[in-house]
């Protein structure tokens, strides 16, 4: 057993705990987490936290409405499972924002609920797409992409009419159990968006096991139907539910731990050296704007591999363009970083702080208490 305060500071801890748990990743962020959620109720609590350590049962202590600690226990002799959902969860850990688009995305895998997920180029949203395949609780069919940059209104009628090669895979696929991953589909004309539809609807009704739908787009698809540009049946077809991923700029904290990651997938895929960087370079990385996310990071972790004789990355081996500190105001400090991370956010909800509380991760009850310590005023639409 396990009792920590609404810090996260230990109260309580017996031997078999420390010994299963001394130094566990998972644990290690948990407690992270626990501070920011001690203002939120203790259900709510609760459910952001739950699948966080596997094998343990997590439980929030509290005081009438108010919580003020968290107790794990593991009883004796029970294995540590499995998770099918493992591969979320050690992404998860990456930061508070990860590790809530995390837990709604396990939560969707074991349901045939369509999925869209959304977010800039290079956010990972195939890596994200692929890592919800492989978490159904059941063992999971195929997993196929359809770029549908590539359909034609000519094509899409050729597989509605007779059996096709396209056709003949959707259909094993939902017969299999496997998932289809639409990519692009904001690409489509208007004539296209329509066949497509039909096409998607037709292999469902013949369907046995159902087939699981995730779409991929790097511009929001809602503000497309709404401006006649996307058909709303097609839409609301593709978006059963809605995962966003924020781009790097928007969740600074999450930069580190997210090159770290890359760094140790990158030489665990090449069987290489895992890369090191200075405080100095980790610095620069940390305040730099990652236009492409993800993939710009990849190809930088590639790149600084192929290059580097010693694998000990300084400031003078980055590119240019990241050694060139932000002159913006407060960026330097973690509270600025925070507190610029806030600002966009609400912009880029224009003004909804519901919304804005969403794409930072975060309750809105939170959002409000940090709005209040950055004196920045809640005249905006929420």
């Amino acid at each position: 057993m396990l009792v920590l305060d609404r810090s996260a500071r230990e109260v309580f801890a017996n031997e078999d705990f420390r010994r299963l748990y001394d130094g566990n990743e998972a644990l290690n962020f948990l407690r992270a987490c626990i501070p920011n959620l001690m203002g939120q109720a203790p259900e709510d609590i609760a459910e952001a936290l739950s699948g966080s350590l596997p094998g343990a049962d997590l439980e929030v202590i509290a005081e009438g409405e108010d919580a003020i600690g968290v107790m794990l226990s593991l009883p004796r002799r029970r294995p540590v499972p499995v998770s099918h959902g493992a591969e979320l969860d050690k992404i998860g850990r990456i930061g508070a924002v990860t590790f809530e688009l995390c837990r709604q995305a396990r939560r969707l895998a074991g349901t045939h609920i369509p999925i869209l997920i959304e977010g800039e180029t290079g956010t990972g949203k195939t890596f994200l797409a692929q890592a919800i395949h492989r978490a159904a609780a059941r063992p999971p069919g195929s997993f196929e992409m359809l770029d549908c940059s590539t359909l034609t209104t000519r094509a899409l009628r050729e597989d509605l009419a007779r059996e096709t090669r396209r056709s003949a895979m959707l259909e094993q696929l939902a017969e299999s159990g496997g998932a289809l991953c639409l990519d692009r589909p904001g690409s489509l004309p208007p004539e296209a968006q329509k066949l497509l539809l039909s096409l998607l609807e037709q292999v469902s009704a013949r369907a046995c096991n159902g087939i699981k739908l995730l779409s991929l787009s790097s511009t929001p698809l809602y503000d497309a139907m709404q401006g006649g540009r996307f058909r709303g049946d097609l839409y609301y077809r593709l978006a059963g539910a809605r995962l966003i991923i924020p781009p790097l700029r928007m969740r600074r904290q999450e930069i580190i731990p997210s090159l770290r990651m890359v760094a140790e997938r990158h030489a665990r895929t090449t069987g290489k050296r895992e890369l090191r960087f200075t405080s100095g370079a980790l610095s620069l990385l940390e305040a730099y704007h990652w236009p492409g996310n993800l993939l710009e990071m990849s190809n930088l972790v590639a790149m600084l591999d192929a290059l580097s004789p010693s694998g000990l990355i300084d400031e003078k081996n980055l590119p240019a363009e990241m050694r060139r500190r932000s002159e913006r105001r407060e960026e330097h400090t973690l509270r600025g970083s925070e507190k610029a991370e806030i600002l966009e956010a609400i912009e880029f909800a224009d003004g909804n702080l519901t919304e804005a509380a969403r794409r930072l991760g975060i309750a809105r009850s939170t959002l409000y208490l940090k709005l209040d310590s950055y004196g920045i005023a809640r005249t905006r639409k929420s």
